[in-house]
């Protein structure tokens, strides 16, 4: 084999390593079913009163209340999360990067007078 040749499949092999250690950047998708069921006990006057009643067959006034999902499930290279759940992520991110990049023009000098 050639020199030329020999670099050609080094340089390959080299960046083809490069791609399996590379993280993929993951995509968050939204999806409306990721909620949690709860109960909401709120219109019971007393409700250690009421779940006992209610063991013992009466019926109570509970409501089930659907609240967002607070975490993602990773399913490969795709991030699932409720839209609710996403949104307050990003906008907490947002602050911190501003947060961030502030910090760091102030740090460097670059801040506001």
């Amino acid at each position: 084999m050639s020199e030329e040749t020999t670099l050609t499949i080094d340089t390959l092999l080299r960046s083809m390593r490069t791609i399996e250690l590379a993280p993929a950047v993951p995509r968050f998708i939204p999806s409306a079913h990721l909620v949690d069921t709860i109960e909401d006990w709120s219109d019971c006057r007393s409700p250690s009163r009421a779940m006992r009643r209610r063991r013992q067959g009466h019926r109570q006034r509970v409501r089930f209340v659907q609240v967002p999902k607070p975490d993602g499930y990773r399913v490969g290279n795709d991030i699932f999360m409720h839209p609710a759940t996403l949104q307050l992520m990003q906008e907490t991110l947002s602050l911190a990067m501003a947060d961030r990049i502030e910090s760091v023009a102030f740090y460097r000098g670059g801040g506001r007078t």
